[in-house]
């Protein structure tokens, strides 16, 4: 199962993150101020924000119960995003905003890959 799934519509919105955003019921892009500039987030209701590698695949990303260590996947212990204060969802949501920016400069800094 992808971030967005089949049939589900995502819908952009350009204002300051509110309790629709983080407490959606369906597939959604909501837009993060990041250094001066907007950027996109998917968040899904079930898995939240979407994390966007250098190389173009996706993957979520999970806070770890033992405090705000950011790592995608596995420590056994994640706090569920449907668990998350709206507090705790709106920090991992600028968090990935900032990663999925950094991702998309570097892989725009290095290019296309060799043939």
């Amino acid at each position: 199962r992808g971030p967005a799934r089949a049939g589900m519509p995502l819908v952009s919105r350009r204002s300051a993150l509110a309790a629709d955003d983080l407490f959606p019921t369906y597939a959604q892009k909501v837009t993060v101020l990041v250094a001066g500039g907007e950027e996109e987030v998917v968040v899904d209701p079930e898995r939240g924000p979407v994390v966007v590698n250098g190389d173009g695949s996706t993957t979520w990303c999970d806070r770890h119960s033992a405090g705000s260590v950011m790592h995608p996947k596995g420590f056994g212990s994640n706090t569920p995003w449907r668990k998350m204060t709206k507090t705790e969802r709106e920090v991992l949501v600028h968090i990935v905003a900032k990663k999925n920016r950094a991702a998309r400069e570097a892989a725009e800094a290095r290019g296309p890959p060799p043939p």
